[in-house]
């Protein structure tokens, strides 16, 4: 059980290098329950340079999001947060409490 959850809807782009260039295959969308906050103090400086002024947010969700890896060719899971795309940069299991769950963080595109 998530505190304050809300259904969010989700993307996840398939596809595979050919030649060396990354070419898109089909996507898939789902849905997920989320507690999504916004994200402040040192969850904020830890963002990478660059998206420290973007609209950022810690979610926490039953649900694994995908991070991109470029050495595998995968790429990050897109979620819709308050009508805003928001690329997931990081997913951790998270079990500080009898509840386990992720810790995902997501920032504006």
């Amino acid at each position: 059980m998530l505190l304050g959850k809300q259904t969010l809807a989700g993307a996840r782009q398939s596809g595979e290098y050919i030649d060396g260039v990354w070419v898109a295959g089909a996507g898939t969308v789902f849905s997920l329950s989320a507690s999504v906050q916004p994200i402040t103090g040192s969850d904020l400086q830890a963002l990478p340079e660059g998206r420290r002024d973007k609209t950022a947010y810690k979610i926490f969700t039953n649900t694994l999001l995908q991070t991109a890896n470029d050495g595998l060719g995968v790429s990050a899971d897109i979620l819709t947060i308050n009508s805003v795309s928001c690329e997931v940069i990081a997913c951790q299991p998270w079990s500080n409490c009898s509840l386990a769950h992720y810790a995902a963080t997501a920032v504006a595109l």
